[in-house]
């Protein structure tokens, strides 16, 4: 469902997309929403404008935690389980315009988050109960190592604005910035679990 913020009143709701919605991301231009959903791992791009169903991306098995517009909103992040095996991960960069995942990357484990820095450049992941996110450079898929690491597993990472340095939050409770050659250059604890 679409809100107005100001006033609250439903401005419109989509049909039933099958199972609970997981995760969503609005394109930085407004036109579309990208939304994956609990189970099935099909990605929903729909209308901003009437929340009609636009097409669906089919590349992942059941997870889908990281649905995330990229590089003006003309191609679609998204990380989860892998198709051909539940227990392993896969990252996907969408180009919406022909609607095919120009990059793959496979991984041992599921990736719970990922993002893309502002220029396409680079690729952050976190894979399930790693105490560090992994960076990887584009389009080559580059392998520039671990990053960020923590005393938990991380939950959550994403590139800052600029693009040269990036958030992570952890299960030890801390939130840190390292910029990309992993110097550490602030970090905070919330006192509880990220």
């Amino acid at each position: 469902r679409r809100w107005h913020a100001r006033d609250g009143r439903q401005i419109w709701a989509t049909q039933r997309l099958g199972n609970p919605i997981r995760t969503l991301d609005i394109a930085p231009n407004d036109e579309r929403i990208a939304c994956s959903t609990v189970e099935d791992g099909i990605v929903h791009v729909l209308s901003m404008h009437d929340g009609t169903a636009q097409f669906q991306l089919r590349g992942h098995g059941a997870l889908v935690p990281v649905v995330r517009f990229v590089q003006d909103g003309l191609r679609l992040l998204t990380a989860g389980s892998s198709e051909s095996d539940p227990k392993h991960g896969t990252v996907l960069l969408w180009d919406l315009a022909q609607k095919i995942a120009r990059t793959k990357l496979s991984l041992a484990n599921v990736i719970v988050s990922a993002d893309v820095n502002q220029d396409g450049s680079l690729l952050v992941t976190v894979e399930a109960g790693q105490h560090h996110a992994h960076l990887w450079s584009l389009p080559d898929l580059k392998d520039r190592g671990a990053i960020a690491h923590h005393e938990g597993p991380v939950h959550h990472v994403r590139f800052a604005p600029n693009g040269m340095s990036l958030l992570t939050a952890s299960e030890d409770g801390s939130v840190r910035i390292h910029d990309v050659t992993d110097q550490l250059l602030t970090r905070f604890s919330i006192g509880s679990p990220v």
